[in-house]
């Protein structure tokens, strides 16, 4: 373990704009917060773990720089609530992409950050496909549904 610290989190709280959503998971995300965010002591966005690609040894120092900023893998989220951390992927619908990417962003969460309290996979979206919705249930992953469907009267069911 690295042992970093995750350092002051934000309130969760509606922006205009989150740090890497694209514009289908930024909206996605600020109907979540609507619904959720009193649930949420703090967030932190565009986590980056994992290695960054090497460039060939004899590259400028600034491409080892730029490598490093821009390689490495980026969550969108992290929530904390009292009890955990929830190591988070949005996406509109939720199926076996967002579980794969919120299980292994968990596994690299775990070993280069010391977290105060236990971590878990998350998958935050406006709907969860059934089959993986009952697979995330048996695999502890929290799903956070904001029932949102484009088109529908109303926007939320």
């Amino acid at each position: 373990m690295n042992g970093r610290i995750l350092q002051n989190g934000q309130k969760p709280q509606v922006h205009m704009w989150y740090p890497h959503m694209l514009p289908a998971d930024a909206s996605t995300w600020t109907r979540a917060l609507q619904l959720y965010r009193h649930n949420f002591s703090a967030v932190w966005y565009d986590v980056h773990v994992g290695k960054a690609v090497e460039p060939p040894e004899d590259s400028p120092e600034y491409i080892f720089a730029v490598a490093a900023g821009v390689s490495r893998k980026r969550i969108d989220v992290i929530i904390e609530r009292p009890g955990d951390f929830l190591i988070t992927e949005v996406k509109p619908y939720g199926s076996h992409d967002a579980l794969g990417q919120a299980w292994a962003y968990l596994e690299l969460v775990r070993k280069e950050f010391n977290l105060s309290k236990p971590s878990r996979p998350c998958v935050v979206c406006d709907r969860m496909d059934h089959d993986y919705g009952r697979i995330a249930q048996e695999w502890g992953v929290v799903i956070y549904e904001t029932g949102f469907i484009e088109g529908m009267a109303g926007g939320i069911l």
